[in-house]
């Protein structure tokens, strides 16, 4: 149970400062469906009209919000720095993806320096339970499984890392990644021979954070991520190859030949 339960006076500005608590260490995620009245009445053991104060705070305050016949949900209170239009950029043009590799080698890089000092038993847990789930997917030849995890591998090691802010915006920024805003994740793995290097590059991270090396973790996890940019540059020119090359088949196709005319 990840609450504790409340047998105090004005109960309701203390279950309030334990949602906002959770919210903030990143147990309810942005656009994550938020535990209703009843489920977090029964979980604090305190009444009803106390945990409606408390939501209605939360709610006064943007940390949830709440949809007619839908529920609760916490709030993206990150997202108003990647608007529609700027979204529309990215997932348009190639460099955001070149950016965000750029950006992902400096923060997640500093993510396993300090998950190597500070995760705890359940977070190495959490680390070794997400490694076998990527050994199995990868014996099972699923791309799009491996992937799935792979996120959720990255995502843990900044869970690890015990630092909010950074926790907080590499969950954002991983949500676009799964919408495809900025490439599809999943084709790094049909790149040739990158299924088994990317599974070693997250046991060898895995490793190093485990040893308690926080320096190696750092520099193995940065490897990682250059690894994958390097195959986003590729696969962007192996796509920009295709385009071309396609157009001038349907040039070829509509003139029925394939030469230079004289002027």
């Amino acid at each position: 149970m990840v609450f504790t339960q409340i047998n105090k006076k004005n109960v309701h500005f203390f279950a309030l400062h334990q949602l906002e608590k959770l919210i903030v260490e990143g147990m309810f995620k942005p656009n994550e469906r938020f535990p209703s009245e009843r489920e977090l009445s029964k979980q604090l053991n305190i009444s009803r009209p106390n945990i409606r104060l408390a939501l209605k705070e939360l709610e006064k305050n943007k940390l949830i919000i709440s949809k007619r016949g839908k529920g609760t949900f916490v709030n993206n209170f990150l997202g108003d720095g990647i608007n529609k239009p700027l979204m529309h950029l990215l997932s348009h043009h190639s460099k955001p993806a070149i950016d965000f590799m750029e950006f992902r080698y400096a923060v997640e890089g500093d993510a396993a320096y300090h998950a190597t000092l500070r995760a705890t038993k359940y977070d190495k847990r959490i680390l070794e339970t997400l490694i076998n789930q990527m050994i199995k997917a990868h014996e099972h030849k699923d791309p799009g499984e491996e992937a799935r995890i792979d996120i959720a591998f990255h995502i843990a090691v900044a869970e690890s890392s015990h630092n909010i802010l950074q926790l907080h915006i590499i969950k954002s920024l991983f949500s676009l990644l799964n919408e495809g805003i900025f490439f599809n994740r999943t084709v790094l793995y049909f790149r040739p021979g990158s299924r088994s290097r990317l599974l070693k590059q997250h046991q060898d991270i895995f490793k190093e954070i485990i040893s308690g090396n926080p320096s190696k973790a750092r520099k193995v996890m940065q490897m990682h991520i250059n690894y994958s940019k390097e195959g986003i540059i590729e696969l962007g020119e192996v796509s920009q190859r295709e385009t071309i090359a396609k157009k001038r088949l349907q040039k070829f196709e509509s003139t029925k030949k394939y030469y230079i005319e004289s002027s």
